[in-house]
């Protein structure tokens, strides 16, 4: 009898604990978009980029929930997903001086099934150059990792954990898909309130070039990495020319 009534009181409590689960209701919303809303001069080569505000469900993500379209017919593309962003990679060159509007509609929705609240969508131009100069998983990237500079603090257990820049164990664009959601339009909330880490075409004000280069840093901020060696000029100016070029994910 005593046993059968621990039982009860256990079952009891589960149901009522699992009744009682808070349930995320919040919808997402569209943070971000490369290339911006209004962008003009956009590279040919360039891959079209959504960043959510939450975590989505990757299978409601696809070609008719996120599309791209010139002179009102989409073109054709091939959609990846990782995180919290969104990538449609358009399979031949986008087309020099012509104006193109990307949409995510209402049917994507975040890993709790809460759909984006209504359809979103930006328009660019291209301009005439087949591509950017500075590519990111090239150029960009490769300055995080080398000789561990970065990526001794900026991983997993580093002393910098909170915004990991390390690209080891993953390959193709969600490597540097997944670094490049931790940079672009995040709001640097751990060292610079209101500014952000990377903010596409404005490299005075992103704190990434900030702390690289020493230039712009505010009071009692200090150049990264903190004991050097720091990067050179050269460097410095691959990123600033990539931030310069709206920062995209290429």
């Amino acid at each position: 009898m005593y046993r059968k009534a621990i039982c009860f009181i256990l079952v009891t409590v589960t149901l009522y604990a699992c009744g009682n689960r808070t349930q995320d209701t919040t919808p997402p919303a569209l943070n971000s978009t490369s290339p911006g809303n209004s962008a003009t001069g956009v590279a040919l080569d360039s891959i079209i980029t959504a960043i959510f505000s939450k975590t989505m469900d990757s299978s409601t993500i696809n070609n008719t929930t996120f599309t791209v379209s010139k002179n009102g017919s989409n073109i054709s593309g091939s959609i990846n997903y990782y995180g919290t962003f969104a990538t449609f990679t358009p399979l031949s060159s986008l087309s020099p001086n012509t104006g193109y509007t990307a949409a995510v509609t209402s049917g994507v929705k975040d890993g709790s099934g809460n759909p984006l609240p209504s359809d979103a969508n930006w328009s660019f131009t291209t301009g005439t150059q087949a591509t950017s100069t500075v590519s990111f998983a090239s150029h960009v990237q490769p300055l995080f990792t080398q000789f561990s500079l970065c990526t001794g603090c900026h991983v997993s257990g580093g002393s910098a954990a909170f915004l990991p820049l390390s690209d080891v164990g993953r390959d193709g664009v969600f490597v540097y898909g997944t670094v490049y959601g931790n940079l672009v339009n995040q709001p640097s909330t751990r060292t610079d309130d209101g500014t952000f880490l990377v903010k596409p075409g404005d490299y005075v004000n992103s704190v990434l070039y900030q702390r690289v280069s020493g230039i712009g840093l505010p009071y009692g901020k200090y150049q990264m990495p903190p004991n050097g060696p720091y990067l050179n000029a050269n460097e410095q100016n691959v990123i600033k020319t990539w931030i310069n070029e709206g920062a995209l994910l290429n």
